[in-house]
């Protein structure tokens, strides 16, 4: 990338060859001195003597050198950069013992602009937070599509039990059924194992509007005011004392049409040393599919999949999948090794192909080139650049008027502003 950027830069270049005969006694050949600006000495500089090249400089890099190998003892020829009588500005002269050697093409030197200060911090502040716009493109894209993609997500709890739990007091089901917004719901969480009666408690997490937990049965019914998420954690106990809590969700879905809706209601219960897994299913919108496991955290040995099949446009994520085998992490020789078990809560995003960011970014584009060339001329201080900037601006508002093409009214108003800078320094300008 850095590469192209500088092969667009050198078209701008506009080369620079000065030439000096010494004296036959002092050096056998001609001296040549190429230097390829793009903007006063900014860009790439080259020396010859008789042909053979005498040093490649970069952008950055000064013209003076001294030739101690040529000549008698006493005689320095030496290359360098002096002032003009116009203030700001430089030539290269040829001194044998400080006195100049004529240059025989007359030359005239690369002009150094004298940029007024507001045009200066103008240009260098907009090329820089277009530059960073460019940089940060992929995540501008990324952010577009997570904020007006149609979408759907949901929080689940995945168990990771030990092996045996059978007659032991737990919980028979992942999850909570959903729920509906607007809708009359009902469930009550199943225990097995232990001794009855059971008893229950919530320990924390809130309610969606419209629920009520029933401390005594367990019982949660209602009609859901608001959808969502909400993990809370429960309490069960039995006849003995013994008790066990539950992460889990209950999960509120809205009425929206034209939108992804995951179908998965729980995850099943993962054993530890065992191979598990568990697919995440949608449907609705517009496929493919995009997934995104929002929670990095997942239990040692499980990784999260997104699922492809053949569609009418090549490869489409359908669903996604959780799979592998939980196992407790590695340990040193003589360290007990620690049990995974436990609750993992997991949110699960799913967005559908309806929205594209390039509807949002387009509107750019033409502003975007438009600025970043008529800006070299800024630099330059050249008045063509102000000229092109202003007509580039007409030719926008035409075609955005006459709905030919979408452009941004923002970026068309920050135009402005960089074409009433320009203006301003209109008449300093060549």
């Amino acid at each position: 990338m850095f590469r192209l950027f500088l092969f667009i830069i050198s078209r701008f270049e506009s080369p620079f060859v000065f030439r000096w005969k010494p004296p036959d006694s002092v050096a056998s050949g001609e001296l040549r001195l190429e230097i390829c600006s793009i903007c006063g000495w900014i860009g790439p500089k080259r020396l010859f003597m008789g042909g053979t090249e005498v040093f490649r400089r970069g952008w950055l890099e000064g013209i003076h050198h001294s030739f101690p190998d040529h000549g008698k003892p006493g005689q320095l020829l030496e290359l360098k950069a002096v002032q003009t009588s116009e203030p700001g500005q430089w030539k290269p002269m040829l001194t044998l013992n400080d006195e100049p050697v004529p240059e025989e093409t007359g030359t005239i030197p690369p002009h150094n602009p004298q940029r007024p200060k507001l045009l200066a911090i103008v240009t260098g502040v907009t090329y820089l937070a277009m530059f960073m716009t460019f940089i940060m493109l992929p995540h501008i894209q990324k952010m577009l599509y997570a904020t007006y993609g149609h979408s759907d997500s949901r929080v689940f709890v995945l168990e990771v039990a030990h092996k045996g739990v059978e007659g032991v007091l737990h919980f028979d089901r992942p999850a909570l059924p959903s729920a509906i917004l607007g809708q009359p719901y009902e469930t009550k969480p199943a225990i097995l194992g232990g001794e009855q009666p059971y008893t229950f408690k919530r320990l924390m997490g809130i309610m969606p509007d419209g629920l009520h937990f029933d401390d005594d049965s367990g019982l949660i019914s209602g009609t859901p005011r608001e959808s969502g998420d909400f993990l809370i954690r429960i309490r069960a106990t039995d006849a003995r004392d013994h008790s066990i809590d539950w992460p889990c969700v209950i999960s509120v879905a809205s009425d929206q049409e034209h939108a992804p809706r995951i179908v998965t209601e729980s995850l099943p219960v993962a054993i530890e040393h065992s191979d598990y897994s568990a697919q995440f299913d949608a449907d609705g919108g517009l496929p493919p599919y995009d997934w995104v496991l929002n929670k990095r955290k997942l239990p040692n040995g499980l990784v999260f999949k997104v699922l492809e099949e053949d569609g009418e446009s090549g490869q489409e994520q359908v669903a996604a999948r959780l799979e592998g085998t939980p196992e407790q992490l590695s340990v040193n020789e003589g360290e007990v090794a620690k049990s995974i078990a436990g609750a993992y809560p997991l949110r699960v995003r799913v967005t559908d192909a309806s929205y594209s960011p390039w509807v949002d970014i387009s509107p750019w584009v033409l502003p975007f080139v438009a600025t970043s060339i008529c800006l070299l001329g800024y630099w330059n201080m050249q008045r063509w650049s102000v000229v092109l900037l202003g007509l580039a601006v007409l030719a926008q508002i035409g075609l955005a008027v006459a709905s030919l093409l979408s452009v941004s009214t923002a970026a068309v108003v920050l135009q402005l502003c960089v074409l009433a800078v320009g203006t301003r320094a209109f008449p300093k300008m060549r």
